[in-house]
């Protein structure tokens, strides 16, 4: 082989090389933003979800200020969903969607079962049957 046909032989490898490389390039970007994103969202809803878990509704602050609160995580939720019927939720993105979800469920048990059983104990502590049927209409609404 003369040295003609060895240099051919190197830029070609060098070329094949190159291409080589660009499509690996190519290929590896896009998955490394998405995983990038993905990890975003999930830090992202892990510190709604956080936060939410901290409101205290037993405290004297309006109802209105949790609700506030808790409206981030809400829509949160609600993206969560969007991704999740799309099919693109990662399995990382559906742990943390149940955890919110359960954070999200459990605000509302505290926020609203709980005051609405202890206002209706309240109520029926106070029944005596002397006035039934204005009770009893009470009650029923």
């Amino acid at each position: 082989m003369n040295a003609w046909t060895e240099k051919l032989e190197r830029v070609v490898r060098l070329g094949a090389v190159a291409v080589a490389l660009t499509l690996a390039a190519l290929l590896a970007i896009p998955s490394a933003l998405s995983f990038l994103k993905s990890r975003q969202l999930v830090r992202s809803t892990e510190a709604l979800t956080e936060q939410a878990a901290r409101i205290a509704w037993a405290d004297s602050r309006p109802v209105v200020e949790n609700l506030e609160q808790l409206a981030p995580l809400l829509e949160r939720l609600r993206k969560l969903d969007e991704y999740g019927s799309a099919g693109v939720l990662t399995h990382e993105g559906e742990a943390v969607h149940g955890r919110a979800m359960r954070v999200f469920v459990s605000n509302m048990e505290q926020g609203f079962v709980a005051a609405c059983q202890q206002n209706l104990e309240a109520q029926l502590q106070e029944v005596t049957g002397d006035k039934y049927l204005q009770e009893y209409g009470a009650l029923e609404a």
